[in-house]
């Protein structure tokens, strides 16, 4: 029997009080609540107790609100991702040439990839922008919250002088829009190691703290990348050759991601995207600086077949670990919860408990966002996505065996489940 998610990603309850009898209630690092009621007055969780007898337990898992760390909407027309065949810097290359042929309006492919997102339970997400996309048609993010993160890809700093005017656009006028229920927050990605000077991307930590806007970068994602830092060759030295963008000067050898992680920590929060080749030493770093998140993309690393990633001794240093989904060039979908369901199957010690916050609260926190996915106690706020269990999900194997293994298939919360 295939599970659902009623994901209602703005799900309040109307004002009238109402009464929820549910199998589970999981909050992250929390035991899971058992057959536990819950009572919702003026939208608010005004109690939780056990279920009396003659209460009709509806089979369902509350859980807070999910949130994807980082995603790139724009590829959201994609109906299945790019090849990985060859090198990452080939990878590139076919991003490059569909870029270059697609035909659809940036912010249609955004608004597909929201809705998708909202279908999937969705309350808030980290999308990257490109081109001049900065602070335009803000109305395709309507329904669900975003940190727009404005990409800068500049190895001169004077490629980045010509790209100042748009990304100080972005950094004023983001904000709340009267087009949007939810919010929307500015911030700014340096792209990558390979794309940014290191002289720009002290710039744009500058900036980054003069208007307190957070931060994301890909670093360490590849095997390629980590051969262009410390040796200044390999496949990444031979693209940026053809792009006619190749300076020795910026790649001589000898770099670290350490140095680019020291280059971010000024910045008042940042998203360390990927990080798949981090070191134990870049780990240790990270451990100090709680301003500073890593976001693992399960599926995306997958299609990559990279090495086991790092994230539970990542974890265990005490490194602010989410989950992304990275987007349709990389994955064929959006579902931020079936990131998680990875993580569970490949990790069948790890408990529902143990890696919710990844995808809800703890991705919140990342994001500057918080108040957006809180534990469901009482007092606050009633924000939450319903998952629908099988019937045989009593007893806590069958809570993770239906959290690794249920197929999303999304209802409308409505009277019926009250």
């Amino acid at each position: 029997m295939p599970a659902s998610v009623d994901a209602s990603p703005s799900f309040e309850d109307s004002g009238d009080t109402s009464r929820f009898c549910v199998r589970w209630l999981l909050n992250p690092g929390q035991v899971p609540q058992e057959n536990c009621c819950l009572t919702i007055t003026a939208g608010v969780v005004e109690k939780i107790g056990a279920c009396r007898a003659g209460d009709r337990i509806q089979p369902l898992a509350v859980i807070p609100p999910l949130v994807n760390a980082h995603t790139h909407f724009e590829f959201s027309s994609l109906q299945q991702p790019f090849s990985a065949a060859g090198t990452f810097p080939d990878w590139i290359g076919r991003v490059l040439a569909w870029r270059g042929q697609v035909t659809q309006e940036q912010s249609e492919r955004i608004r597909a990839g929201v809705q998708e997102s909202r279908t999937a339970g969705v309350r808030l997400a980290g999308d990257i922008l490109t081109g001049s996309h900065a602070a335009t048609d803000l109305s395709a993010w309507q329904g669900i919250a975003a940190v727009l993160f404005r990409e800068v890809i500049a190895l001169t700093p004077e490629r980045f002088a010509g790209q100042l005017s748009d990304l100080h656009q972005h950094l004023r006028t983001v904000s709340a829009s009267a087009a949007s229920n939810e919010p929307l927050v500015a911030g700014i990605s340096p792209h990558a190691p390979y794309t940014v000077h290191p002289q720009v991307l002290e710039k744009l930590v500058r900036l980054s703290c003069q208007y307190h806007a957070p931060m994301a970068m890909h670093l360490a994602e590849t095997a390629e990348e980590q051969e262009l830092l410390q040796r200044g060759t390999g496949p990444f030295a031979a693209l940026l050759q053809r792009l006619g963008v190749w300076d020795s000067r910026v790649f001589p050898g000898g770099r670290d991601p350490q140095e680019i992680l020291e280059q971010l920590q000024p910045a008042p929060r940042c998203l360390v995207i990927h990080g798949n080749y981090l070191s134990d030493g870049n780990i240790s770093y990270l451990a100090r600086q709680p301003h500073l998140s890593v976001v693992y993309c399960p599926r995306t690393h997958a299609w990559f077949q990279h090495p086991p990633h790092p994230f539970r001794r990542m974890r265990q240093a005490g490194v602010s670990v989410v989950l992304g989904t990275d987007g349709r060039s990389t994955n064929p979908d959006l579902s931020i919860f079936r990131e998680l369901q990875l993580v569970l199957r490949q990790h069948p010690d790890l408990n529902i408990q143990d890696v919710l916050g990844m995808v809800t609260t703890g991705a919140a926190e990342a994001l500057g966002l918080p108040e957006l996915s809180q534990p469901i106690v009482v007092g606050r706020p009633w924000r939450a996505t319903l998952l629908r269990l099988p019937a045989c999900s009593s007893g806590s194997v069958g809570l993770n065996e239906f959290c690794q293994d249920a197929e999303l298939t999304v209802s409308g919360v409505d009277s019926t489940l009250v």
